[in-house]
C-alpha cells in the first residue's frame, strides 16, 4: 500500500498511521486505555469525531446557502439523540424535527426555539399532540385521523397549531424495503390523490392553519432525481393551494440521504460477486465467503494483493470516478453530496417558499466508530468466526437490514497467523448476532481492538439491553482532545424500574 493510500484510509476524520487507527489527532488507542480506567465496562464503546459532525453540517448548510432560497436544516434526531451532539448541532444553527414526545421534550429541555421544531409521526398519541401544541411546535400531520385528533385537542386545549400535511408521492427508491417510506403501501403519509377530504377539513377548521406539505421518500438513497420527482409534486401542489391558504410556506423535502458505507469493501471483501453494496441494499445478510482457492484458512499477502488489483481494476470504481459509474441496477453506485441534493430541486424552489431539510444518517453517520475488543477465534465447519465484544445490541442494523459496515482492526496485530475470511460475532445469544461476514482481516491477538465504522447513525439510538448487556459509554473527540458523554449503563439502571 502506498503512502498516499495509507494516508486516505478510511476517512478525513479517521484514518491509518503506521497500522494504528486515529480519530481526528488522537489514536485510538489511547482513549481505549482511558475508557479501561474510568468506565465499567469499558468495551464496546461508540467514539465520535466532532469535527466529522460540524463538517457535515456545513456541507448542507453552504449547499443551501449557495442557492440563495430561504431554508432551515432539521437535525432528525431518532438518528442519534446524544445530549452533546443536539449541543453542538444546536450551535451551528439546526434545528430538530422529532418522532416522540420524549424526543419533544429533550429539545425543549435543551433550550431549541420551539417555534422551528418539526413533530413527525404516523401515530402520535394525545399528550404528544397536547405539548407540541402549547409550545407552539409545527405538527406534521400524517393522515386523517391525525388532524382529527389534532383539531380536537387544540379545541380542548383553546389554542392553535401550525401543521403540514405529508404526502405520500408513491415513488420508489432502491433501499431496504423497511426504509421506504414513500409509495404506496407504507404506513406513513396520505397519497397526494386522498388528500381532498383532509384539505376540506382544514378550509373549515380554525383550530389548525395550514403552514406547509411535507415529503419523506425513505433512507439510505443513492439517486438525487427522487428527490426531484418529490420536489416536482410538491411544489405543483403547493401552487395549487398557496392562494386558498396564505399561510403555505414551508416546503419540507425531508431526509434520507445516503452514506457511502460501502467506499472501502473491497480491502477486506475477498470476493465480491455480486458487488456487497448491492448483497446490503437488498437485504440479503448471507454475504459471500469465497476466496480465491479451497485453502481458505490461510491467504498469502500475494494472492490477497493480487486479488484485490484486480478486484479494484474491473469491479470497483475508483473513489474519483465511481459518481459517474453505475451498477448492475442501473445506477450510480455512490452516494450523492449534499450539494448534489440541493442542486437538483433549487431551480424549482420560489421566493414565497421556505425549504426544510430533514437529514440525520447524512450529518452524524460517518462520524463515529463502535470500539471493541477481541475476544478471540474459532472455526466450525468451513467458517472462521472473529468474538469480539461489540454485538448487534449496539449496531443492529447488519441483523436489521443486512447493511454492510466496514471492520478493521485498530491497531497492528501480534498474531502471526495471516490473513483469513472471518464472520465478526458478538457475544449475544442469537445466531443473528453479527457484524459482518466474510471478512479478510488479518487474524487478531486476543484483546485487540476492533471498530465497525459508520455506526455515528441508528446504531446508538437503537441500541438495547438484550441478554441484560449494557448499553456502551460514548466519548467524543475534538483533535487531541475526548470527553466521555455517556457513561454505560450500569446494573442498577438495569433493575431500577422494577416495582417488586
Amino acid at each position: 500500500m502506498t503512502n498516499e493510500a495509507a494516508s486516505t484510509y478510511f476517512s478525513e476524520f479517521f484514518h491509518y498511521e503506521s497500522g494504528y487507527l486515529y480519530c481526528e489527532e488522537t489514536n485510538v488507542g489511547d482513549v481505549r486505555e482511558y475508557v479501561k480506567s474510568s468506565c465499567f465496562p469499558s468495551s464496546p464503546f461508540f467514539l465520535y469525531s466532532r469535527n466529522q459532525i460540524r463538517h457535515n453540517v456545513r456541507a448542507y448548510q453552504q449547499a443551501l446557502n449557495q442557492h440563495g432560497f430561504k431554508s432551515q436544516l432539521n437535525f432528525s434526531a431518532k438518528a442519534n439523540p446524544n445530549i452533546a451532539i443536539l449541543k453542538e448541532l444546536r450551535t451551528l444553527n439546526c434545528s430538530i424535527t422529532l418522532v416522540s414526545g420524549m424526543e419533544l421534550k429533550l429539545a425543549l429541555s435543551l433550550n431549541f426555539d420551539p417555534s422551528l421544531l418539526m413533530f413527525n409521526g404516523n401515530g402520535k398519541v394525545d399528550w404528544e399532540v397536547e405539548l407540541a401544541v402549547q409550545e407552539r411546535v409545527m405538527l406534521n400531520i400524517d393522515g386523517a385521523f391525525n388532524l382529527e385528533q389534532t383539531i380536537r385537542i387544540c379545541r380542548n386545549l383553546n389554542s392553535t397549531a401550525r401543521v403540514l400535511l405529508r404526502i405520500n408521492p408513491n415513488i420508489h427508491v432502491d433501499a431496504h424495503q423497511y426504509l421506504r417510506t414513500g409509495e404506496l403501501g407504507s404506513k406513513f403519509g396520505t397519497h397526494i390523490e386522498e388528500m381532498d377530504d383532509m384539505l376540506e377539513i382544514l378550509r373549515h377548521a380554525s383550530e389548525v392553519t395550514l403552514v406547509g406539505l411535507h415529503c419523506h421518500l425513505g433512507s439510505t438513497i443513492e439517486r438525487v432525481d427522487m428527490y426531484r420527482k418529490s420536489v416536482i409534486l410538491m411544489t405543483a401542489k403547493f401552487e395549487e393551494l398557496k392562494n386558498e391558504f396564505s399561510a403555505l410556506k414551508y416546503l419540507n423535502i425531508g431526509g434520507g440521504l445516503g452514506i457511502p458505507y460501502d467506499k472501502h469493501a473491497a480491502r477486506t471483501t475477498p470476493c465480491l460477486q455480486p458487488p456487497i453494496w448491492e448483497i446490503s441494499k437488498h437485504g440479503d445478510t448471507e454475504t459471500f465467503q469465497q476466496s480465491a482457492s479451497s485453502e481458505r484458512d490461510v491467504v498469502s499477502q500475494y494472492d490477497f494483493e493480487m486479488e484485490m488489483k484486480q478486484l479494484v481494476d474491473e469491479d470497483v470504481p475508483s473513489a474519483d470516478n465511481r459518481s459517474s459509474s453505475t451498477s448492475n441496477q442501473g445506477h450510480s453506485s455512490t452516494n450523492p453530496s449534499p450539494a448534489d441534493l440541493v442542486a437538483s430541486f433549487s431551480d424549482m424552489i420560489d421566493d414565497d417558499m421556505v425549504v426544510i431539510l430533514e437529514p440525520g444518517r447524512s450529518l452524524v453517520g460517518n462520524a463515529a466508530i463502535l470500539v471493541s475488543s477481541v475476544l478471540g477465534c474459532k472455526t466450525s465447519g468451513d467458517k472462521n468466526f472473529l468474538v469480539t465484544d461489540g454485538s448487534m445490541t449496539e449496531v443492529i442494523r447488519p441483523s436489521l437490514y443486512g447493511a454492510y459496515h466496514h471492520i478493521d482492526l485498530t491497531e497492528p496485530t501480534r498474531h502471526s497467523a495471516g490473513k483469513k475470511v472471518y464472520d465478526v460475532v458478538g457475544p449475544v445469544c442469537e445466531c443473528g448476532d453479527f457484524l459482518g461476514k466474510g471478512r479478510l482481516l488479518n487474524t487478531p491477538h486476543s484483546g485487540c481492538g476492533l471498530a465497525v465504522f459508520d455506526v455515528g447513525a441508528y446504531c446508538s439510538s437503537q441500541a438495547s439491553n438484550y441478554n441484560l448487556r449494557l448499553r456502551p459509554a460514548e466519548v467524543i473527540v475534538d483533535g487531541q482532545t475526548w470527553k466521555l458523554v455517556r457513561r454505560p449503563d450500569s446494573f442498577d439502571d438495569l433493575v431500577r424500574p422494577f416495582m417488586v
